[in-house]
């Protein structure tokens, strides 16, 4: 049994802000007792705290589109990870997932001579780009 009747509670705080999480019990209303735990979170920000109750009643339609997006692709409680790390930032996601370094490594690799139009199009790079990659290997190295 946790303080103040929490049970379960789970405490994820940085410095701008966090969750708490827990099962809280309910006021009994006839219902056995099992059923009388409801999952809160409260999110605390430098702003002031914000209280959700009955997380698990929530659902994507809830939510802001990008949140929404994010609950729907990842799931609720991936989406309110992603709100808690990043709210209230800009982000733009690069078109390519791999960093231009791997890429690069990777075709020095791979090359076998003849097989740069395959690089290029397996990578989304110009094939002019993997050859000036290639050139710039063998003056440096």
């Amino acid at each position: 049994m946790g303080v103040g009747g929490i049970h379960n509670l789970h405490r994820s705080l940085g410095d701008y802000g966090g969750i708490l999480q827990g099962e809280f019990p309910r006021e009994n209303q006839g219902i056995p007792q099992k059923k009388l735990l409801s999952r809160l979170f409260i999110i605390i920000t430098i702003g002031g705290v914000v209280l959700i109750e009955n997380i698990d009643e929530l659902n994507p339609d809830c939510l802001n589109d990008v949140y929404k997006d994010f609950a729907n692709y990842l799931g609720m409680e991936m989406a309110l990870k992603l709100y808690q790390h990043y709210k209230g930032l800009q982000i733009t996601f690069p078109q390519r997932f791999l960093s231009r370094d791997y890429v690069r490594k990777q075709v020095l690799v791979e090359h076998d001579g003849t097989n740069s139009k395959e690089l290029a199009r397996k990578y989304g790079y110009t094939e002019r780009v993997i050859r000036d990659w290639l050139t710039e290997t063998k003056s440096t190295g």
